[in-house]
């Protein structure tokens, strides 16, 4: 019996010490922001499947034979519980320690995942009474039990899944409103942007654009920094069949100011010259951009752009002494 429990107790800590090289290890894939979130959601099935283990482990040494079974096997739930959110803190802190970031919200999926799956497991397991010596519950409470734990744990996976379910929205609503290529004021859409050292907020257009009121604008602010700016990350990747990308700015500003707008596809190494890159010299009032695609496509030193495959649009200023904001609207591909 010893050797049944030593053996059972061996496989189920391996397989939970897997879990955690697997995590500490895997690198997330470079295929774009779905597929990352998608990675980082896999947190919650993976600390679900190590809390799983942890409570077979301490399970395989419990003594049916002693009594009061239920109260011992609550506490190994308890114990799994704990180990696992002990081991997500120690996962983030070893990640953040080495060349990786400690991430609060791979913790937060950390635990969400463990408890989730304990749960699930807690409803099933007609060991885990607290009360033996009182008899099993009724069998439509026991049901009841069971449909109110796994209703619990499937809104703790929801949760942990947000991030996927949020860029897969923004995908579809960046894929319906194209050729436009995103809408700055769509609550979906604006996970598909990002800005460093800049601030981006909507509101109403400068007196003297002639904007209608009702057509909310993007107040872009940069800060002083060495690349402040504004990303369209993943915009619809097939730019084939358009001449040109067109865009408003607007300038408040009563000096030109120069902002530089740099595109890239899948394929980029992150060198200077693999990308489109042009100075841009803003002037006071409103200013329409027009960029032929025809010189995206030739960018490149060494290749042609792949126009199958844009994967991002970056408008920065390059050290900037002060603050300065620009207005933005109408990002939009044309024939």
């Amino acid at each position: 019996m010893i050797e049944r429990r030593t053996v059972h107790t061996a496989l189920s800590l391996g397989i939970a010490a897997g879990v955690m090289a697997f995590v500490l290890l895997a690198n997330t894939p470079d295929w774009g922001m779905l597929w990352s979130a998608v990675f980082d959601a896999g947190h919650a099935p993976l600390f679900g499947l190590f809390a799983l283990m942890v409570l077979r482990a301490a399970s395989a040494w419990e003594n049916p034979r002693a009594g009061q079974t239920g109260p011992r096997r609550i506490r190994n739930y308890v114990l799994a519980l704990g180990v696992t959110v002990a081991f997500g803190g120690l996962t983030e802190i070893l990640q953040g320690l080495g060349s990786r970031h400690a991430e609060l919200w791979d913790f937060i999926r950390d635990v969400l995942g463990g408890s989730a799956i304990l749960l699930l497991a807690f409803g099933f397991d007609r060991r885990a009474d607290p009360h033996p010596t009182h008899g099993r519950l009724p069998r439509a409470q026991e049901c009841s039990l069971r449909v109110i734990l796994a209703f619990v744990a499937m809104i703790l996976l929801a949760v942990a899944f947000l991030r996927v379910t949020t860029v897969a929205i923004a995908y579809l609503r960046r894929d319906a409103i194209f050729p436009r290529i995103c809408e700055f004021d769509d609550r979906w859409q604006t996970t598909l942007v990002g800005v460093q050292d800049a601030v981006l907020t909507n509101g109403e257009p400068p007196a003297g654009w002639g904007r209608e009121l009702s057509n909310l604008v993007r107040r872009l602010t940069f800060l002083p920094a060495r690349y402040p700016g504004m990303s369209i990350l993943e915009p619809h990747p097939d730019w084939t069949g358009y001449e040109r990308l067109v865009f408003q700015v607007y300038s408040e500003e009563p000096a030109p100011v120069g902002l530089v707008l740099r595109i890239n596809d899948s394929r980029h190494n992150n060198a200077y010259g693999d990308r489109f890159n042009r100075t841009l010299v803003i002037q006071p009032g409103s200013n329409r951009i027009s960029i032929a695609l025809d010189d995206v496509r030739r960018a490149p030193t060494t290749r042609l752009m792949d126009m199958t495959h844009i994967r991002g649009l970056t408008l920065f200023a390059v050290d900037p002494p002060m603050p300065f904001s620009v207005y933005l609207d109408g990002f939009r591909l044309e024939r």
